[in-house]
Order: structure tokens, then C-alpha cells, then sequence
């Protein structure tokens, strides 16, 4: 166990909450009490920092924390990309605090210390649509419609409220125990839409998932068809089983979206399904639909006869 692990595990954490004291409810900014916790485990690992699963001391509740690193003053020449989170600290967590809905995570406070921002989370505990994939491979068709329209409506709401989530992909995607999807938010991956994203903020999560506006440097500002660019990563992701093109890789899908091939030859799709995808992966992100216009595609109208009846 690391220090800064022990460091975590004994430390009482406060942050903000709200005035009912109810740490399930949003905070409001400026609400700051003693809520404490003990540290259970690592559940996960990101650019920034890591995710433990925590519990509640007061209520048991299990939650997740994602502690965010402050790198000190003496890296910020060095990776201005770290340096550059305190920065977007405050207004990133305003943006949480504003957030409720089915879809989405439910943000529960934060906690800014010397060394780290500890972000809480409700924690979810049926894991990620990646790590479904990888345990049961591709899913059922009408299984990927409900995923993908429960995507849809967070997105949806996230960019109602002029936020990006920016770096879409199935690992940000997690199911509860009811198989109910939730986006999964953190400080580094959200921004105001209609905001300047410098250079430094992108490069989160993988290329081959990745817009091609995202991998363009003379980019400097980004919209929220980013996410829908995503959406139809994680669809075929869901679709295929796989995040790669082929068992080489290397490729992205902006490659063969731009050779006129949406996915690889051995998943197979029917014209409606294409067409989803079509406007999904449109290279121009202006030719591309809106969450709102995907939500009614009539790809995601399940067949009359399916029945949710075990989706693993």
C-alpha cells in the first residue's frame, strides 16, 4: 500500500454537502461539512489519478471517489496539461452540482485538498460496458438499442446544459444492478460547449475512439458532436465486441469511415442499423445528427416481440 493509499485510508474527508445533510442529494456550492469515509479499494485507474470505492461512515453507503492529483508548481512547465486542472477546478464542479438525471452519475461532492481534488460519485455497481463486452463479448441487438437510447437521453440532457462529455466511450459508460446506463462524469472530461478547449485538454482516452476534430490541433474549439461521434464508437463497440478494428489495430475509425467501411466485415448490420451509424461517424461534425435526432432514429425502436430477459 502506497503512502499516499495509507494517507487516504486514515484521513477523515470533508466536502461540500447539502444543508439537509443528506450526502445522496446535489451540493450546493459554498456547503461544506464533515462527511467521512473509509477507503475499501482501487477500482480504477485514469490520466489523472485513481477511483476507490469508499463508504460512507455516517450511512454505509458505498460511493466512489475519484482523487485527482494536483501537480505542484514545480511541473507546471513540464506538463501544462496537469497544471492546467486547478484552473478548471471551480468551474468544472459547478457544472456537477447542476447535474440530475437517470442517466447521468450522480455527482456528490468534492473535496479540494493540498494534493488532490477528491470528487465523490454514487458509486455503480454493475461495472462498464467495456467490462461487460470483455467478459460476454458482443451483445444482443435489442440489448444495444436500450443501451444505446438510455446514452442518448444523458446526452441529451448533458448537452441541454451546454456540456461535453468529450471522451465517450465504453469504459465511461457504467450499468447499475438493474442494467440501467449511466455516463460516467469526471473533472477532466467535461467542458462548456460553447467555451474555447485548448490544445492540452485533449488527448483523454483512446484515438481510435476519438472525433477526428479532436485529433486535429488546429482545433480550438470543440461542439458537443463530439459525444455523438462517441456514441457511435460505443455502439459499435457493442456491436462488434471488440474496441479495434481488426486483431492488428492501429487503425481508427476515422480511417474506414473515411474508405466508406463502418465497421469490419464480420459484423453485419442491417440498412437501418448503417444508416445510425452513418450519422453517427459523418467525418464533417456538422453533418452529423444531434443526440435529440438519434434518440428518434427508428433503428432504436425494439422489435414488438423482444423482452428484457437477461442481458448478460
Amino acid at each position: 500500500m502506497s503512502d499516499a493509499t495509507r494517507q487516504l485510508y486514515a484521513q477523515h474527508l470533508s466536502l461540500e454537502q447539502a444543508r439537509t445533510g443528506d450526502p445522496r442529494l446535489p451540493r450546493q456550492a459554498g456547503d461544506h461539512s464533515t462527511f467521512l469515509v473509509s477507503f475499501l479499494r482501487i477500482i480504477g485507474k485514469g490520466t489523472y489519478g485513481k477511483v476507490y470505492l469508499v463508504r460512507n461512515v455516517t450511512t454505509n453507503e458505498a460511493m466512489a471517489l475519484k482523487r485527482v492529483d494536483i501537480p505542484s508548481s514545480a511541473t507546471h512547465e513540464s506538463n501544462p496539461r496537469r497544471a492546467s486542472i486547478p484552473n478548471s477546478f471551480s468551474r468544472e464542479v459547478e457544472m456537477l452540482t447542476k447535474l440530475d438525471h437517470l442517466s447521468v452519475v450522480p455527482y456528490l461532492g468534492v473535496d479540494k485538498m493540498p494534493t488532490s481534488l477528491n470528487i465523490f460519485f454514487e458509486y455503480i455497481p454493475g461495472g462498464s460496458i467495456a467490462g461487460r463486452l470483455r467478459k460476454h463479448g458482443k451483445l444482443n441487438e435489442e440489448v444495444i438499442k436500450l443501451f444505446a437510447s438510455q446514452i442518448l437521453d444523458g446526452l441529451e440532457y448533458l448537452h441541454s446544459k451546454d456540456i461535453i462529455h468529450g471522451r465517450l466511450d465504453s469504459n465511461h459508460i457504467l450499468l447499475n444492478k438493474s442494467d440501467i446506463c449511466k455516463i460516467s462524469l469526471c473533472i477532466s472530461s467535461i467542458t462548456d460547449r460553447d467555451s474555447t478547449v485548448n490544445v492540452p485538454f485533449l488527448g483523454h482516452g483512446s484515438a481510435l475512439c476519438m472525433a477526428p476534430e479532436m485529433l486535429t490541433y488546429s482545433v480550438t474549439s470543440l461542439s458537443s458532436k463530439v459525444d455523438i461521434w462517441g456514441i457511435g464508437y460505443v455502439v459499435y463497440e457493442m456491436w462488434s465486441g471488440r474496441k479495434q478494428w481488426n486483431e492488428q489495430g492501429g487503425q481508427t475509425i476515422e480511417f474506414h469511415a473515411k474508405q466508406g467501411s463502418l465497421v469490419p466485415a464480420d459484423v453485419h448490420l442491417s440498412p437501418l442499423a448503417e444508416e445510425f451509424l452513418q450519422k453517427c461517424f459523418a467525418i464533417d461534425p456538422n453533418e452529423r445528427s444531434t443526440a435529440t435526432e438519434l434518440r428518434k432514429h427508428p433503428y432504436l425502436v425494439p422489435e414488438r416481440t423482444w423482452m428484457l430477459n437477461g442481458l448478460r
